[in-house]
Formats: structure tokens, sequence, C-alpha cells
């Protein structure tokens, strides 16, 4: 075996093993306790977590009844009138939310860009 790949070899087996033998980081904080149930934890059944209640992505999303009467009950993106060869499109425009359970969107219907 010559002479250079002794050396790369070499020299690779100090880096892993400067690195093995590394300090850990430093805790920065008091010691962490173990997490209350979720069970005794007040309040916590009640909470709204915005991560398990998204807001309508446009893909998915339908248009409100609070929307222009073109597009009440149809998703984003549908045809909702076509007239002298522009074609006008169902959008949340605004980005507001008709409320209620499932959450619906206030939809224009619209043509060009959105504001």
């Amino acid at each position: 075996m010559s002479s250079r790949p002794t050396l790369w070899i070499f020299a690779l087996l100090l880096l892993c093993a400067s690195l093995a033998s590394a300090a850990p980081f430093p805790q920065t904080g008091p010691p962490m306790s173990p997490a209350a149930p979720a069970a005794t934890t007040p309040g916590c059944a009640q909470a709204e977590l915005p991560f398990l209640n998204p807001a309508p992505s446009p893909t998915s999303a339908t248009c409100g009844t609070c929307s222009d009467p073109g597009c009440q009950g149809y998703p984003v993106g549908t045809v909702c009138a076509i007239q002298v060869g522009r074609i006008y499109r169902c959008e949340d425009a605004y980005g507001g939310t008709c409320g209620g359970t499932p959450i619906t969107l206030v939809c224009n219907c619209w043509f060009g860009p959105l504001p």
C-alpha cells in the first residue's frame, strides 16, 4: 500500500476519533421535567390548536354563502362568468372567511391578477 492512501485513512480515523470524543452541548436551562398528561392540564381540552384546524388551502377550499352569487358552494378557481372573451373565476381575492364549520371563504367572481 502506498503512503498517500495510508495518510488519508489515518487522517480520517483521527477526525472520527476527535468527533466521537467531543463534549456534548451544555444544557442552557433548568433540567427538563416530565410533561403532565393532557387530561390533567387545566384548560387543555378546550384549546383550539391551529395545527389541528388549519385554514383551508386555495386548492381545497369552497366558497361560502357570503360570496358572490355565482360562487356560493363552489370550489375556488371555478369558472363563474364569461364576458367579452374574459373568463371570470371564483377567487378568494381579499382573504376573508365566512366563518362557521367547516370554514368557507369569501369568494368574488374575479378576472385578472389578484391584489
